[in-house]
């Protein structure tokens, strides 16, 4: 295992004791079975791009944080939900279109 898939690992062991989880529990929110992260955990194998999105998705902290250990993009996170979200929010999306215009 490398060193980047040991500090990636870390930081969903990390996670998960922040938000006061046990396995299991953390495991049902990020939709990913007990055993992936317990093997997660327990350093016998990485974390993949789609395992990163979705704890991205259920904990709401940014997959680059998951991925890279980005401290900045750890809260408010731009991923898959905000995206659905903003598709259906067609009237901010607008605004945020023309904010990031000037």
């Amino acid at each position: 295992m490398s060193r980047k898939d040991f500090e990636r690992n870390n930081r969903v062991h990390q996670l998960r004791k922040e938000l006061g989880l046990n396995q299991n529990e953390f495991a049902l929110l990020t939709g990913m079975n007990f055993r992936s992260v317990s093997d997660i955990e327990n350093h016998k194998c990485g974390v993949s791009k789609m395992q990163a999105n979705r704890i991205s998705n259920g904990a709401r902290v940014g997959v680059e944080w998951i991925l890279y250990g980005d401290e900045s993009k750890k809260e408010y996170p731009v991923n898959d939900r905000l995206v659905k979200w903003l598709w259906e929010h067609e009237d901010i999306r607008a605004q945020l279109w023309k904010a990031i215009q000037d």
